[in-house]
């Protein structure tokens, strides 16, 4: 369920934002017995940066890890140039 949001949140957020369209990223790695998945979307050329806080959605999705992993699942957030990228960890089961 975590993967379907970050991917509402990038069409919502960034590429639903882009006249011409835009791309979305989808990765997921095993890194030291933790399951990576990075989720980037291109954002509007326009694109200003509200607050340095992450949106509902993605504080819910942090607040559903922290339930469900006791702290040992993380979610970050950063801007890449014209990307907005989301990092999720959890651990291997």
């Amino acid at each position: 369920m975590v993967l379907q949001m970050l991917l509402e949140n990038a069409v919502k957020h960034g590429i639903d934002n882009i006249r011409e369209g835009g791309t979305i990223n989808v990765r997921a790695k095993l890194e030291a017995q933790m399951m990576v998945i990075e989720v980037s979307n291109d954002l509007p050329k326009n694109y200003a940066k509200k607050s340095s806080e992450p949106g509902i959605g993605l504080f819910n999705i942090d607040q559903r890890l922290d339930l469900l992993y006791s702290g040992q699942g993380s979610i970050d957030t950063m801007i890449d140039g014209n990307r907005f990228c989301v990092t999720v960890k959890i651990p291997q089961e």
